[in-house]
Parts: structure tokens; C-alpha cells; sequence
């Protein structure tokens, strides 16, 4: 797989989501692999990382990934580092919520309970509408989904969701659809 694997235009610009692989320092290292790397237009470099549940080690691990992240890269001036909690974002007031905008959306459709509660969530938005009925054609025609392939359906981009829907379609396997999801980047 190529560095970039997709771009994404939003109302600022294009977001490029890179390849996960960090390099490996020397032969002992293990490497790396982050949830969702991307590249901003300035060139600085964005680590998400999803869990759903505490993890033993987070803070360790996410400075971990920092540094190396923030070691390959030949330019930076600044460190950020946030992090978002499915469960507490999910749980914010209304007020709370409208600040944050698109990501509680995205945060309580993945915390979703049940499938009530997705649908309701589908239905405040195109975009989760969109993912929501990728998700479901998969599932009826293929049974559970993998969630590395859930993952790049709630993250991917209205035209992604569009062509990966059609192409659903016409594959007889999760695993050609799959290929296809990769063919179409």
C-alpha cells in the first residue's frame, strides 16, 4: 500500500488520511500502527485513536505514538494532543454537544445502544444516514462485519459511501467488496 491512501475535502481543503504504518527505527523494532493517520494542508500530522473501553497504558501508548509520529516528521513548530472519549462525548448535554458539532454525531452513532438508536441517529444526518445503510447492506448480504471495514465506512467520505453502496451491489463476498474498496480509493 501506497503512503496516501485517500483524500478528503472539506470545507477547508483536502485532508489526506496516510498510510497507518509508522516506519521501524531498526530490525528489533515491532513498528507501529495507528487507528487513522492524517496530513493536514499545512503538513502536520493527526493520530486518531479509537478504543471503546479504558485501556491499561493509553496515556503511555498515545505519547508513545506521539513521539514517533512527531519524530518522523521534518517540520513541526507545536504539540497537540487530544483525546476523545466515545462514552463521555456521547453523553454530552445539547448545549455541549452543538459546540462540537459533526464528532458527537459520529461519536453517539458509534456508542449507539441498539439499532433504534442508530436509526434515530441516521436520521439528523445524510452522512451517518449514508454509513448507517452501507453498514446494514453489508450485514444483510454478508452477516457480521469486520470492524476495521466498519471503521472505514464511518469514516469515509459521501462519494465513497456512494460507490462503495453500488458496487455492494454486484460482489458476491464481504472480501470482493472489500478489494473493491480498495480499488476505488
Amino acid at each position: 500500500m501506497g503512503a496516501t491512501v485517500r483524500h478528503i475535502n472539506s470545507g477547508k481543503g483536502t485532508v489526506t488520511i496516510l498510510n497507518p504504518d509508522l516506519d521501524k527505527k531498526d530490525v528489533s523494532d515491532r513498528g507501529v500502527v495507528l487507528d487513522l493517520r492524517l496530513r493536514l494542508l499545512d503538513g502536520s500530522q493527526i493520530n486518531v485513536e479509537m478504543q471503546m473501553g479504558p485501556r491499561p497504558g493509553m496515556r503511555q501508548r498515545a505519547l508513545y505514538h506521539w513521539a514517533r509520529m512527531y519524530s518522523s516528521q521534518l517540520l513541526t513548530d507545536q504539540l497537540e494532543l487530544h483525546l476523545v472519549q466515545l462514552r463521555q462525548l456521547a453523553a454530552l448535554g445539547s448545549q455541549e454537544a452543538e459546540q462540537e458539532g459533526a464528532l458527537v454525531g459520529w461519536g453517539r452513532f458509534l456508542m449507539a445502544r441498539d439499532e433504534q438508536e442508530r436509526e434515530a441517529l441516521a436520521m439528523t444526518d445524510p452522512n451517518l444516514a449514508k454509513a448507517k445503510e452501507v453498514l446494514d447492506e453489508a450485514h444483510t448480504r454478508f452477516g457480521e462485519v469486520p470492524s476495521e471495514v466498519a471503521l472505514r465506512v464511518e469514516t469515509a467520505t459521501s462519494e465513497q459511501l456512494t460507490r462503495w453502496g453500488d458496487r455492494l451491489m454486484t460482489v458476491d463476498s464481504l472480501e470482493a467488496w472489500c478489494a473493491a474498496m480498495e480499488d476505488g480509493e
